[in-house]
């Protein structure tokens, strides 16, 4: 049986701090502006959740994808509609606080990106149990049966 290995434990606390606070902030804005949309990200983060919890062996692919995704790519298209936004209808200082936004978000995409590439893996667990018959020599073990 395969599962992902944390090396750092401080990391995978923290990453499990992101994911549930962001789940946490989709749950409440799909059911508090009653958008439909945020019910695909609140799945996915979900089954992200579980699976670092339960240290499933595509938790380390899923932090990497959902990082890659939604940290990083949904960050710099936001970014560039802001920018667009900005070059048409005129620069803005109530803007600021849109940018930081996404630059925090970069910048932490990118940390836990790089991060989880370094400090997790996929091993392979051993899973054989011994049975309280295995130090019996074959012949016992026959004639326990009867």
């Amino acid at each position: 049986m395969k599962e992902t290995e944390f090396k750092n434990k401080n990391f995978y606390r923290i990453v499990i701090l992101i994911v549930g606070g962001l789940l946490l902030k989709t749950i409440f804005i799909t059911f508090y502006y009653n958008q439909s949309v945020g019910i695909m990200p609140m799945i996915v983060q979900f089954l992200l959740l579980v699976f670092i919890l339960t240290k499933h062996k595509y938790a380390r692919i899923g932090i990497i994808i959902w990082t890659t995704l939604f940290l990083l790519i949904f960050s710099v298209i936001q970014l560039v509609q802001g920018l667009v936004k900005n070059f048409n209808y005129g620069i803005d200082i109530n803007w600021l606080e849109y940018y930081l936004l996404i630059s925090v978000n970069l910048i932490v995409g990118t940390l836990v990106l790089f991060y989880t590439i370094k400090t997790t893996k996929v091993i392979i667990v051993n899973t054989n149990q011994e049975s309280e018959f295995s130090e019996l020599p074959k012949h016992d073990i026959e004639n326990s049966e009867n």
